[in-house]
């Protein structure tokens, strides 16, 4: 019972992610399948390869995490 008052006065509510946050979620999702694939090329052909792919994707992702947190 203690625990339940507590939670009620103490505790936060946390609003739900709207479906445009999930959208954008589950695009940096998919960004991190493509910066594995870079980091395997660079392994294999060298950092100088994928260098220009990597500075947009991390542009991408910068993008989407500063709407994340609009």
């Amino acid at each position: 019972m203690q625990l339940c008052r507590n939670t009620a006065i103490n505790g936060n509510i946390t609003a739900r992610l709207t479906p445009e946050d999930v959208k954008l979620i589950r695009s940096l999702s998919g960004m991190a399948n493509n910066l594995n694939q870079l980091a395997k090329n660079a392994n294999t052909f060298g950092y100088a390869s994928v260098s220009e792919s990597v500075s947009e994707l991390a542009d991408e992702i910068d993008k989407i995490i500063k709407l994340i947190k609009a």
